[in-house]
């Protein structure tokens, strides 16, 4: 056998050797799973879940926990797309079978899922001293940046929160959801200039998705630029039309530039794209309102306002944000009607609700809210 032969022959084998030791050494993940089908649906399932495609989310990591029962991770995020598609009786079960298996999977999953375990059940205390530990353990892990930087946030503490998004996207420029949180941090400041460099780079790394754009939209809208959100939401609608998030905003940003018919049938398309994905549709009457107050339509205002406050049911979910929402419009309606002692009264009942329920909320929560 020639030598050319031969090392030919070496070259091959090594190639073939290479590629058998890698079929056989299991893929590096973040998440424990001895299923690579499992750990695939899990990947399809976080993809889904930044686009705020829930259902989809939803119908991948169910595929995930189906391939693997034991994926603990995959269970968690579960729970949290069925919470976001109000299926709170999914949400729990979900939750107690990710917890149960707590113990099967790495410390900062482990944690993970001991903090999302605390904000279930609204320990504040609990989910303060689990964060702390991933802190100090792991300070650099996406997965504490994100959490410190949500928990900073509901906390008021904008500056904190935005030095984390902005800490989490050095290392790693793929979250590009920082972008969008930054936007929203940034608005919430009163800066929206930086408000929209930022959803614009959110709209630049993910242009084939929808609420880059609806997000713009709303920072614009919160600008005054009604024209320019009213072309981001139409964008968004464009490349996902059953995205109702961009309805309902679009709805209101017409009837702010008069065009209050359109952006009634606005909120029908956005009613119906939730009734079909099976979604609830309980924010819609505040949308109806929010569209007659906008377009300046004050007795409808105050007739639809009245009517969500005498419907509004205690306990039902929606019930203290529907309140505050209808009284705050009915004061609006109010003024607008030069009824000024009767919409000074409404506000004063929007403040006095608005306490207690403040007053129901954690410590840690009521800087934001107030």
């Amino acid at each position: 056998m020639s030598r050319r032969i031969l090392m030919g022959l070496l070259a091959a084998l090594a190639v073939a050797a290479a590629a058998w030791f890698a079929f056989l050494r299991p893929e590096a993940r973040d998440v424990t799973t001895h299923s690579s089908e499992a750990y695939a649906d899990y990947q399809r399932g976080v993809a889904e879940r930044e686009k705020i495609f829930w259902r989809e989310a939803e119908e991948a990591f169910t595929q995930a926990v189906e391939a693997d029962p034991d994926f603990a991770m995959a269970w968690l995020e579960l729970a949290q797309a069925r919470r976001n598609l109000d299926d709170m009786e999914g949400y729990e079960q979900a939750m107690d079978r990710a917890y149960a298996l707590r113990d099967e999977v790495s410390e900062i999953e482990r944690l993970h899922i001991d903090y999302a375990r605390a904000v279930q059940e609204k320990d504040m205390e609990r989910s303060s001293m689990v964060l702390k530990e991933m802190e100090e353990k792991y300070p650099d892990n996406p997965w504490t940046l994100w959490l410190t930087a949500a928990r900073a946030w509901s906390q008021g503490e904008r500056d904190v929160a935005i030095a984390d998004f902005e800490r989490l996207l050095e290392i790693d420029p793929s979250r590009i959801m920082c972008h969008n949180n930054l936007g929203y941090l940034y608005l919430q400041k009163g800066d929206y200039d930086e408000a929209i460099a930022n959803l614009r780079r959110y709209a630049y790394y993910a242009p084939d998705q929808p609420n880059p754009h609806d997000s713009l939209g709303e920072a614009y809208e919160a600008a005054g630029h009604y024209d320019d959100a009213i072309q981001e939401y139409l964008k968004a609608l464009e490349l996902r039309p059953s995205f109702y998030h961009s309805a309902l905003h679009l709805a209101t940003a017409l009837a702010a530039t008069g065009q209050v018919e359109r952006a009634r049938f606005t909120v029908d398309q956005a009613e119906n794209a939730m009734e079909k994905q099976g979604l609830s549709t309980r924010a819609i009457p505040v949308y109806r309102i929010r569209v007659e107050s906008m377009g300046l339509q004050p007795e409808n205002t105050l007739e639809m306002a009245q009517r969500a406050i005498d419907g509004a049911e205690p306990g039902k979910p929606g019930y203290e944000s529907a309140m505050l929402n209808a009284w705050i419009f009915k004061s609006f309606a109010l003024a607008r009607l030069d009824r000024v002692d009767a919409a000074e009264a409404a506000m004063d009942t929007v403040l006095s609700f608005w306490k207690g329920v403040l007053g129901e909320m954690p410590k840690e929560y009521q800087g934001q809210q107030q």
